[in-house]
């Protein structure tokens, strides 16, 4: 039976509630397959979205607003299907609010930015644009940098060659052209990319993520936190008193989450997770450290 069946029983009894909603292995796994069909219809947008950011920017019309509406409007049209009608609006209205669509256009604004400033070409610009949206990149923070490195250094060789080509002998021997103006860049090194190894330990690095799973980071954020809040509602909706916290419990688990994994409360108390507390999984109002990329179900644990 389908995920939304579960979250939308009539008022009169449902022999099979009780079990179903206090069922870890049945929670985590309507989750994890709702989530996955949210992914893959993110996936096969994910091309057409950065089309036209590409356009835009290469055009120089790239405005913050335009990202987010060509986002939430792609992910509109892609969860249009009746299997996810009690997730679009809530789904909808968390990706206005999450960071993908904002990285996206900073990202863009940036390349644009710096090929502006170096006389880029129109289609050099484009050239730019395009190589930076690659999301098969195995790092989006290093792939950005790697990319603007190795583009800087061929447009200023290129620059250089071209002045030094309208020199003639007597002008080399000025001392006023001889310097660093004129130092041939040498070619992109590791030492000059941010990759993740700059980040922190233990920290959000979204430098150590492509497009594409930067794109997945947000969607599961947002929908585990939808889950979490649906899953409260029916709880109380069914009489229950109490609820459990269940994890993944496996290697991709944090540890304050594998701690709270068991843990029961009241129903409309909040677990002790880390050092905060948590309503359910993913509650948007708890810290981004234990919210982003939970994976965590609640289900029930008692019934009046």
């Amino acid at each position: 039976m389908a995920l939304s069946l579960y979250l939308q029983y009539p008022n009169a009894v449902e022999p099979n509630i009780e079990s179903l909603l206090t069922s870890p292995e049945e929670m985590l796994d309507r989750a994890d397959k709702q989530e996955q069909a949210i992914l893959a219809v993110a996936d096969n947008v994910l091309a057409v979205f950065f089309e036209k950011v590409v356009i835009d920017a290469s055009d120089g019309n790239i405005t913050r607003g335009a990202v987010v509406a060509y986002w939430t409007t792609s992910m509109t049209k892609a969860l249009s299907h009746p299997t996810f009608a009690n997730l679009r609006e809530p789904m909808l209205e968390a990706l206005e609010t999450t960071a993908f669509a904002d990285d996206v256009f900073t990202a863009a604004q940036m390349a644009v930015e710096v090929a502006q400033n170096m006389g880029a070409t129109p289609a050099e610009r484009l050239e730019l644009l395009t190589a930076l949206f690659a999301h098969p990149e195995p790092s989006l923070i290093a792939s950005l940098s790697k990319r603007l490195d190795g583009w800087l250094r061929r447009r200023i060789s290129k620059q250089l060659r071209n002045r030094l080509r309208k020199l003639g002998p007597d002008d080399l021997s000025r001392d006023d052209l001889v310097g660093r103006e004129f130092e041939i860049p040498e070619s992109p090194g590791t030492s000059t990319l941010v990759t993740e190894d700059d980040w922190p330990e233990g920290g959000d690095q979204p430098g150590g993520v492509n497009w594409r799973a930067r794109m997945h980071r947000d969607i599961r954020t947002a929908y585990t936190g939808i889950f979490g809040r649906q899953m409260q509602y029916q709880l109380e909706r069914y009489g229950f008193i109490k609820k459990r916290w269940v994890s993944r419990q496996d290697e991709r688990v944090r540890l304050s989450h594998r701690h709270a994994n068991g843990d029961t409360v009241g129903i409309q108390e909040s677990f002790t997770v880390g050092k905060t507390f948590l309503r359910f999984p993913g509650d948007p109002l708890g810290p981004a450290g234990e919210v982003i990329n939970c994976r965590c179900v609640i289900v029930g644990a008692g019934r009046r």
